[in-house]
């Protein structure tokens, strides 16, 4: 990702590992993340997301809040619905 104002390239990698479950060998992770270049409209904002899935709906509530952060109006209005819908 380069910046324009400031001339930095910003190089970045994701990595993520599910937990270990001895008893679910073949469960999935539930983590997601995100990256969002030009965050809020501004050039030199780089917003990096990692959201880390729990229980019965753990990758509907990271996807949920992963999709749900890039809108900067709303960046914290998502956290009590997602408390809701996540339960």
């Amino acid at each position: 990702i380069y910046l324009p104002h400031s001339g930095y390239t910003i190089r970045y990698a994701y990595v993520s590992q599910r937990g270990y479950y001895p008893d679910a060998p073949n469960k999935a992770n539930q983590d997601s993340f995100c990256v969002h270049p030009y965050f809020a409209g501004d050039p030199e904002q780089v917003l990096f997301g990692v959201f880390d899935g729990h229980g019965e709906f753990g990758t509907q509530c990271s996807q949920f809040a992963r999709d749900k952060v890039r809108m900067p109006a709303t960046c914290h209005a998502w956290v009590p619905v997602c408390a809701r819908v996540c339960r």
